[in-house]
Parts: C-alpha cells; structure tokens; sequence
C-alpha cells in the first residue's frame, strides 16, 4: 500500500503549437475523465519565421485551439529561427499576469 501521493508535487506543464488540437484535446481528456490537468503552458504561435520584435502580450496568439480551463499560458514563443534555422534561437515573451510565477519555478544552478 502507498502511503501518500505518487505524483511529483511540481506544477504540471507543458509547450506545444497553438493549433495542436490533439494534444491539447488529450489534455482536455485527461482533465474531464481523470481530474489530470495542466497548471501552466508554453504556447509556440509564430507571428513570423526570424526575427521577430514582439514586446505586447497577445491573446489571439496564446490561446490553445481547445478550451483549458484552469490553465494558464506562462510563456509565447512567438518567433522562430531567429539567426538562422538550425544555428538561430527562438523568442519568447512571458505572460506579464505570471512573471513572478516563472521566477518561482525556475531552478538556479
């Protein structure tokens, strides 16, 4: 018998597309059918393959294709390749309403 819960106490997360609608739909499953959830997401929605200056949060990029409830979007990735495909780096914007949360998750070396 277990005593205690067998999940790691850590906020559950996750990053994929804005229009994976199977993935977010699995997790929209999982929530309905089992009470598993996300806490948070890493929505990748690109405005533009490059460079990219995005300095304003923005809705019609960061909201899944399917309805979480309960989950919160702390990061956009809103370009990528930036410098290059393979060499380059992508950018990403943190959701304002969630700074102070990213920082309270991040781990220091």
């Amino acid at each position: 018998m277990l005593a205690g819960p067998i999940y790691d106490s850590k906020p559950a997360s996750l990053y994929a597309t804005q229009d994976d609608t199977n993935t977010w739909n699995a997790i929209k499953d999982s929530t309905q059918t089992y009470g598993f959830g996300l806490d948070y997401i890493w929505i990748a929605s690109w405005i533009d393959s490059g460079c990219v200056i995005q300095s304003t949060w923005d809705t019609t990029y960061t909201t899944p294709s399917v309805s979480l409830p309960g989950t919160k979007v702390l990061v956009w990735q809103y370009s990528k390749g930036c410098e290059g495909d393979i060499t380059g780096f992508d950018c990403d914007l943190v959701n304002p309403a969630y700074e102070s949360t990213l920082l309270s998750l991040l781990v220091n070396p």
